[in-house]
């Protein structure tokens, strides 16, 4: 073996240099992307400096999710305009995985923020928090009496709607029952809703704002009551204590098939907005019920 360049460095000190594993380097080497600068008689792999803006590029675009053919290519080729053509794509596809990520984040934040209702309060029981305004999407009344074929082939398509650029819609299906229903306490025909973030991507005639306020919630176990069932015993709980609803009652599973696999653990929240309390009837403001996580609805 001829006499080692002080200049360069063995595979472990190049790796330790720009913390890249020993077997990464070795692969990089077999695949051709970036080979050693020297390799001696004893098959050792020998470094220089310089070559670790090379693999800053090469890291560069796996770290980018570029495959390394693709990266292969674009060094052999050495073309800035290529390359920033490339670079230009790769933030187009980051962009679209950013929002991904961002949905699947704002599921769990989701999640966690209803199941903290399900660990602080008792089934059957009345609690009021508050929610802030969001968006919805509304499905056309169903018949909860119909085949449960269909009623799952409306749910799915309904939910699949919410994919915005097949992105995960972060909010959870539900159910409600408009203003009309709750008056005549006709609990035969629902519908399906679907809270959005991005009101503007859908026609503005599918969407229903719903405004912050106070809400008056109810939880009970999913499996042991039928939606209508749960419904009218939330309004009779309601009479008895003497509050007032307007608006909408919603349904929504807050512990549900993503957090179990178990039916029987199953649990859901009905919710709806606390009639404003005039103030000859109170001087005292209503108070959110404390929770544990932020208010993300």
């Amino acid at each position: 073996m001829p006499e080692k360049d002080a200049s360069l460095m063995t595979i472990k000190e190049f790796s330790a240099l720009t913390h890249t594993p020993v077997d990464t380097l070795k692969h990089y080497d077999r695949i051709d992307i970036l080979k050693p600068a020297y390799v001696g008689e004893n098959r050792y792999r020998y470094y220089r400096a310089e070559q670790a803006l090379q693999l800053t590029r090469i890291l560069f675009g796996v770290r980018s999710q570029t495959y390394l053919s693709d990266i292969k290519k674009l060094l052999s080729e050495n073309n800035p305009n290529v390359t920033m053509d490339k670079y230009r794509q790769i933030y187009s596809n980051l962009e679209e995985r950013v929002q991904e990520f961002q949905a699947l984040q704002a599921t769990i934040a989701n999640l966690s923020y209803y199941f903290n209702f399900y660990k602080q309060h008792e089934p059957e029981t009345l609690f009021t928090t508050y929610f802030p305004e969001y968006f919805i999407l509304r499905s056309p009344k169903l018949d909860i009496a119909s085949a449960v074929g269909n009623e799952t082939n409306i749910a799915n398509e309904f939910f699949l709607k919410g994919f915005h650029h097949n992105h995960w819609p972060h909010f959870l299906l539900g159910a409600l029952y408009d203003e009309n229903d709750v008056r005549r306490r006709d609990f035969t025909s629902p519908s399906y809703f679907l809270k959005i973030d991005h009101p503007e991507h859908y026609p503005a005639e599918e969407t229903i704002y719903v405004p912050g306020d106070n809400y008056l919630c109810f939880l009970y176990r999913t499996h042991t009551r039928r939606l209508p069932e749960a419904v009218s015993l939330y309004l009779d709980r309601i009479n008895a204590a003497k509050e007032k609803i307007v608006g909408s009652v919603f349904s929504m599973d807050i512990v549900n098939s993503l957090l179990t696999s178990r039916v029987s653990d199953y649990h859901t929240m009905l919710f709806a907005r606390c009639q404003e309390e005039s103030p000859a009837a109170s001087t005292k403001k209503r108070q959110p019920a404390r929770t544990a996580s932020k208010n993300l609805v």
